[in-house]
């Protein structure tokens, strides 16, 4: 019972983890994309 448990809990944090981490990779795609827009706006 208390292997399963641990299994169980192991699980959910890599599950969290791997959510955080691909949280993280879409805002920096969002911020290097919302850079070159404003780049863009910018008159150069």
């Amino acid at each position: 019972m208390e292997g399963r448990k641990f299994c169980v809990t192991v699980n959910e944090s890599a599950a969290d983890y791997r959510k955080k981490t691909t949280d993280d990779e879409l805002m920096s795609e969002l911020e290097e994309w919302a850079f070159a827009f404003l780049l863009k706006m910018l008159p150069v």
